[in-house]
């Protein structure tokens, strides 16, 4: 079974592709990120993990796993995360619409690195 640490770059790719028009990182949702890696890793994610959203049956779901890398990602210094109220918000995964298994749903955005200005002395 796919594990988070074994997805972290994928999973930052997809992030990263989330800019908005002005080219600054928009924030985003783990089953946006699902649904924007690499069709055979999503597939995989959710054969292996099952369908994300409410009703899916387990804790560990595809956008699960998603989730938890992001999270590793934080860590790092990678990522930061809001929180969205997602009651009666729907997504659509893999050709599904899902609801949010919570009804607080985190969104997560790529931290913009700045460049140091250098010292001379």
């Amino acid at each position: 079974m796919v594990k988070p640490s074994e997805v972290l770059n994928e999973v930052q790719e997809a992030l990263e592709e989330a800019r908005s028009l002005r080219g600054s990182p928009m924030y985003i949702t783990s089953y946006q990120v699902l649904q924007w890696l690499d069709e055979d890793l999503r597939d995989r994610l959710i054969s292996e993990r099952g369908k994300p959203g409410k009703g899916a049956g387990s804790y560990h779901s595809a956008a699960s796993i998603v989730s938890k890398a992001l999270r590793m990602l934080e860590i790092r210094g990678n990522v930061e995360i809001a929180w969205l109220d997602s009651r009666n918000l729907r997504m659509l995964v893999a050709g599904q619409e899902i609801k949010a298994g919570n009804y607080q749903t985190a969104l997560y955005r790529i931290v913009r690195r700045r460049a140091r200005k250098s010292r001379v002395t």
